[in-house]
């Protein structure tokens, strides 16, 4: 077999390969590991293939160089994958627990010691109470195994660090089975930003309800593709409809028009369906209790890509005591 060792290596090993080669010469007798390296199949693809090889030169019976080589190929891609995967994991900016099913924390990133205050060492002995005052042990059972059945979820809870600070999180658990080991992987984001956020959307939203029951102003829409109607909190009030039934069928919020006004409304409504124009109309409503009340509103229709008309946006102004 006339072959050139070194023209299977990689271009990337040769040197290496040589490197290799004389440390073998300069030990007859010694097994040499050759670690993971590119070379070359017969079929001209590049193979990871590691072995020993031993100078059996000075051996009479033997005269030659015996060498045992395996092809380790899946092996170091997997190894390449898993510690790409452990990069990223440590290098996102979210906290990621790896948990058993007795709730231990049995691996995390560097942003979870990072932001609850613990080394890597101390992390790895803590169990889900300590970073989740709620979550007690009885409960993990019942989590892990919902868990299990659904594999995955997304849930809100809080956190406290090392330092006793607590902060809201929003975790993304995933269930995953690595060989014989079930774990759930938590993918955990602080939300105390998003928050305070919503808690300030939601004063800015109860103070224009406020105003809107101060002015007896109220906002609806109109569904003019499946004929329903959304009422805000203020409008179901000038209308005596209980919030809960916010959403009526068209036809039943028409119901409500003085029949002495009913014909007169919907044609107008009939006509600002044609254009994009604000429409203004006072009319008279009776409520279920036979109160007649006198508004006055203002709606403009939308229109979809094609032309036709799917949305009417309007308020709606209670002006019975004004007229009175």
């Amino acid at each position: 077999l006339e072959l050139n060792l070194f023209s299977l290596f990689h271009p990337d090993f040769v040197e290496w390969g040589k490197g290799i080669w004389q440390n073998i010469m300069e030990n007859p007798g010694v097994p040499t590991y050759v670690q993971p390296s590119l070379m070359k199949h017969k079929d001209g693809s590049w193979r990871w293939m590691e072995g020993t090889v031993t100078n059996m030169l000075n051996d009479p019976a033997i005269n030659g160089i015996m060498d045992n080589f395996r092809d380790v190929t899946e092996k170091v891609l997997a190894e390449k994958e898993l510690k790409l995967i452990q990069y990223g994991i440590d290098h996102v900016a979210d906290a990621v627990y790896f948990l058993n099913s007795k709730g231990r924390i049995v691996n995390a990133n560097q942003a979870a010691c990072h932001i609850m205050g613990y080394s890597k060492q101390e992390m790895m002995g803590l169990h889900t109470p300590d970073i989740d005052p709620s979550m007690t042990n009885d409960k993990w059972v019942v989590h892990f195994n919902e868990l299990r059945d659904i594999g995955k979820m997304i849930l809100e809870s809080v956190h406290k660090t090392k330092d006793g600070k607590c902060f809201p999180v929003e975790i993304r658990a995933n269930f995953i089975k690595f060989g014989e080991e079930e774990l759930n992987c938590c993918i955990v984001c602080d939300i105390s930003n998003r928050k305070k956020e919503a808690e300030i959307q939601s004063m800015k939203g109860q103070r224009l309800l406020e105003a809107q029951e101060l002015a007896k102003i109220g906002t609806w829409e109109i569904d003019l593709v499946n004929k329903r109607a959304h009422l805000s909190i203020e409008t179901c009030r000038i209308y005596g409809i209980e919030n809960e039934k916010n959403v009526q069928p068209l036809d039943e919020w028409i119901g409500y028009l003085h029949p002495e006004d009913k014909d007169r409304v919907i044609a107008s409504k009939l006509v600002s369906g044609t254009q994009s124009d604000h429409t203004y109309l006072k009319y008279r409503i009776i409520l279920k209790d036979g109160t007649i009340k006198l508004v006055r509103d203002k709606s403009k229709v939308e229109f979809n890509s094609a032309g036709q008309p799917v949305l009417m946006l309007g308020i709606t102004h209670d002006i019975t005591d004004l007229v009175s």
